[in-house]
């Protein structure tokens, strides 16, 4: 997902799945606010992760200023 909306490499999407994994929160983007509500809605918006059978849904994402 964040490969797809972030335009991260396959290697840095990783990195943030481990440390949503070791710390419960991320940081997959900074910039404009607008932006940002943008890169928001898609990741709410995106789904279950087909690869894992016992996702059930989006990820969560916030928005800070």
């Amino acid at each position: 997902m964040l490969v797809e909306i972030c335009m991260m490499t396959v290697e840095k999407a990783f990195l943030h799945a481990v440390q949503v994994d070791q710390e419960k929160r991320t940081i997959v983007f900074s910039g404009e606010f607008e932006h940002a509500e943008h890169v928001q809605e898609r990741i709410l918006t995106y789904g279950a992760d087909p690869r894992m059978s016992n996702s059930k849904g989006s990820m969560s994402a916030t928005l800070e200023k």
